[in-house]
């Protein structure tokens, strides 16, 4: 098994480490050759689409087997099942965390319809299980409720109205000063 592409689908409003790390883990795959970010539209809390690109095209810089992508899909999983639907040929997979056990009917029910007795069957296109044995990255030093917790969108946002700098930075813990600088500033400027 090898030249994957793995569809990464969702809002990412905003992007966090927690995505980000199962990102680095898939782009250390042997058998991916590609990272698919496929971005939903639609806004939360001002944070559009072009802003979630933005912020994770600067999260990932760098790491060249990530490709980000808007869609015009609003449900994840339609923006997969359409990718692969335009694809001309190719072996694919659903990102997912072996952890969480509500993607895990969904990415079963996506192989199989992908597979020979499958509705969407195609000979020229593979749909593969690859999850990663990833644990949600946790807040770290937040001293609130959310200590221990794994890592929010919706924090990020509180963390912004607050306008907590020190508090948004415990989302981005493995990023570097240039990329939670980036992140803060556009979020902060959205009107």
């Amino acid at each position: 098994m090898e030249g994957i592409t793995v569809l990464y689908p969702g809002g990412f409003k905003p992007a966090h480490s927690g995505h980000l790390d199962l990102i680095c883990r898939y782009s250390e795959h042997p058998a991916v050759d590609k990272i698919l970010v496929l971005v939903g539209p639609g806004v939360r809390e001002g944070i559009s689409q072009n802003v979630a690109v933005d912020i994770l095209n600067k999260l990932t810089e760098g790491m060249n087997k990530v490709i980000i992508q808007a869609v015009p899909y609003p449900s994840p999983v339609l923006a997969s099942y359409k990718f692969v639907e335009a694809a001309e040929s190719g072996c694919f997979a659903l990102a997912a965390s072996s952890k969480e056990e509500e993607n895990a009917k969904r990415i079963k029910d996506f192989v199989f319809k992908h597979s020979p007795e499958g509705k969407f069957y195609r000979k020229d296109i593979k749909v593969f299980e690859l999850p990663i044995d990833i644990e949600p990255k946790r807040y770290e030093g937040r001293m609130d409720e959310h200590e221990g917790k794994p890592i929010s969108a919706s924090v990020i946002r509180q963390d912004l109205l607050n306008n907590d700098l020190e508090k948004f930075e415990t989302s981005y813990p493995d990023s570097t000063i240039e990329q939670v600088s980036f992140i803060w500033n556009t979020l902060k400027n959205i009107k």
